[in-house]
């Protein structure tokens, strides 16, 4: 059986009901509770990651936030428009 869940609050009530295991970024881990071994994965995983945007927006904050995601950016990573 697989279950899907959108939201990490939900995955962690799966979790703690015993329906499975999940595999969650690491800021999940300040939901921990008593009945769910939260551990670290070795080896730095990495996830690729996206943006999602409405090209027809004329929102200053949206290309300002776009801007500010291409700076942080360590070398050439591939990014395409």
């Amino acid at each position: 059986m697989v279950q899907e869940a959108i939201h990490h609050e939900t995955v962690l009530g799966f979790v703690s009901a015993d329906v499975g295991i999940s595999i969650l970024p690491a800021s999940v881990s300040r939901f921990r509770t008593d009945d769910i071994a939260i551990r670290p994965i070795s080896g730095s995983p990495t996830t690729p990651l996206m943006v999602a945007r409405n090209p027809e927006s004329r929102n200053p904050a949206v290309g300002a936030f776009i801007d500010c995601l291409y700076a942080a950016l360590p070398g050439d990573l591939g990014v395409t428009e």
